[in-house]
């Protein structure tokens, strides 16, 4: 998500669902531990490089896990 002017934020959103394994109950930790795989997407992925191309240096990823009615929303600032 761009601002419009290169000296404020940008932000890279990363959403993950994660699946419930038979009947094994779905945890925050489970959660959790999704939301950070999709911050690492995002680094993985290089998914802000079009950003700093374009001259954005102040860059946020949010990585975002669900299941249900349930999410977890885990930041890093700066890339």
């Amino acid at each position: 998500m761009k601002t419009g002017d290169v000296l404020e934020k940008a932000f890279v959103i990363e959403l993950k669902t994660v699946k419930q394994e038979g009947r094994k109950p779905v945890t925050m930790e489970m959660l959790d531990k999704t939301a950070e795989e999709a911050i690492k997407q995002i680094d993985d992925g290089h998914y802000a490089d079009s950003l700093l191309e374009e001259g954005y240096g102040n860059i946020g990823r949010y990585g975002i896990s669900f299941f249900k009615k349930h999410c977890r929303v885990h930041y890093r600032d700066g890339y």
